[in-house]
């Protein structure tokens, strides 16, 4: 049997062939009608798939396409298409007809049998998942929108330890966008269509109290800052402490789905915090308010973080557990290593393993 096949090419968001085809927008795409663009409108559901295609150029609305889709992905037949059928649909990613799968940008994605056609780059951080698997088998909840994640690793207060926070970002490089033969594509001056793909390591990011540390006589004074950060793997978030002062790995590690341009906010705002902190204060700018940040920059649009801070003596801190806590509640987080009971406690509590300590430092704090 023959497979039609059609080729075009991609720039910033405008498909073409030979002409351009339609420029893709945020509420839809523009297609060209004659001499005239026609702007066509796409209806989603939570997951980002596109439900209902329309437009209004007659002045009154008129569907051209409706989809639904199985929940991973695969379509259900529905009424007519017309001929500019839009083909991003599942998780709004466009569908190579020639082969039913749906190009994610760094791979290509089978609803037929709900897997990646190639291992995923993050299998080590799912040692329970098949690696091949999609939106860890509940595509409801999750979708996998290219594969990077951010990272938030916590050393719990608990049993005499103050605990820790730190944060992890993917790393990228960038290269060059091939079709399925394998040839570079081109925009429309002959340059190179490039993308930004991660490179399986990770960088750590945290923030220390410097000079000669923080401790019972300055915890809520200014000090210098100093900033961590050092280049490893997943695994190792997981496995080894990073830090090299915990003298042990992270107690709990939440992974957030993000994407690449998610990433490189996340990036530019460590970078805007150091900039703007060159002091630690065990109070208002401790390694918990440097991860906060992040998260609030991780965090799918328009989500809030809440209680993520607790009182100690008069001012409302950000602490390990609370923040941990916070997080984990947010759509788009997933607990990759659980410590069970070790984050529960309050701050004092934690660092003084409660009872009568606990009395004595509340008072002193307060």
């Amino acid at each position: 049997m023959a497979i039609s096949t059609t080729s075009g090419s991609y720039v910033a968001g405008i498909q073409y062939s030979g002409t351009t085809l339609f420029v893709q927008t945020d509420e839809g795409r523009v297609l060209k009608s004659g001499t005239n663009w026609n702007y066509e409108y796409t209806l989603t559901d939570h997951l980002g798939n596109s439900r209902v295609n329309f437009e209004t150029i007659t002045g009154s609305i008129v569907q051209k396409q409706a989809n639904d889709h199985y929940p991973f992905g695969l379509s259900i037949a529905r009424g007519t298409v017309p001929n500019s059928k839009n083909n991003y649909l599942y998780n709004k990613k466009e569908l190579q007809e020639e082969l039913g799968q749906y190009d994610y940008g760094a791979r290509l994605y089978d609803p037929v049998i709900a897997r990646w056609t190639v291992v995923d780059p993050k299998t080590e951080a799912y040692p329970n998942w098949s690696s091949y698997n999609y939106a860890l088998n509940n595509p409801i909840k999750y979708i996998d929108p290219k594969g990077e994640d951010v990272y938030l690793l916590i050393w719990g207060t608990h049993d005499g330890n103050i605990g820790h926070v730190g944060i992890a970002v993917d790393n990228y490089k960038t290269e060059e966008v091939k079709d399925k033969n394998g040839k570079t594509k081109l925009d429309k001056h002959g340059k190179a269509i490039t993308r930004q793909v991660k490179t399986g390591t990770v960088t750590y990011y945290d923030l220390w109290p410097g000079g000669q540390g923080a401790g019972k006589s300055n915890f809520d004074k200014d000090i210098p800052a100093a900033y961590g950060g050092v280049v490893t793997t997943v695994d190792a978030l997981k496995n080894t402490d990073v830090t090299g002062s915990e003298e042990g790995p992270a107690d709990r590690v939440v992974k957030f789905s993000t994407n690449a341009s998610t990433d490189a906010t996340v990036v530019n705002g460590l970078n805007a915090f150091k900039e703007a902190n060159p002091s630690y204060n065990g109070l208002n700018c401790n390694c918990s308010d440097h991860a906060k940040e992040v998260v609030l920059y991780a965090a799918p649009p328009g989500a809030s973080l809440t209680n993520y801070r607790e009182k100690i003596g008069s001012t409302n801190a950000t602490t390990p557990n609370q923040l941990l806590k916070a997080a984990s509640q947010l759509e788009n987080a997933t607990v990759i290593k659980d410590p069970g009971t070790k984050v529960q406690k309050k701050f004092i509590e934690g660092v003084t393993g409660g009872g009568t300590r606990q009395k004595v430092a509340e008072k002193r704090v307060n």
